[in-house]
């Protein structure tokens, strides 16, 4: 049986990435996209994905909350830019 799919993080919010989500993924998703536009610093998409191996393209979809970033992409994401982007644990409010 096929597993059912999820709403894209950017679905648990009225205008992503600007306002917090109450969906405690959906803002860990959101806050990860925060801080990967921080961390492109104004370089292109193709830029980062040559610089850490993940398509533009996948990295656009993760920063308009259309998906779900997997812990691979992430850790590609963290490695090739030298920097933390996923966010640490903060209770909602």
């Amino acid at each position: 049986m096929a597993r059912p799919t999820r709403p894209p993080p950017n679905a648990y919010g009225d205008t992503w990435p600007d306002a917090a989500c109450t969906d405690p993924a959906a803002e860990t998703a959101r806050q990860f996209a925060i801080n990967l536009t921080k961390a492109i610093d104004g370089r292109s998409l193709r830029t980062i994905g040559e610089l850490t191996d993940v398509d533009y393209s996948a990295i656009s979809r993760i920063l308009n909350g259309d998906t779900w970033a997997d812990l691979s992409t992430v850790a590609r994401l963290e490695h090739g830019l030298n920097t933390a982007i996923y966010p640490p644990y903060r209770p909602l409010d």
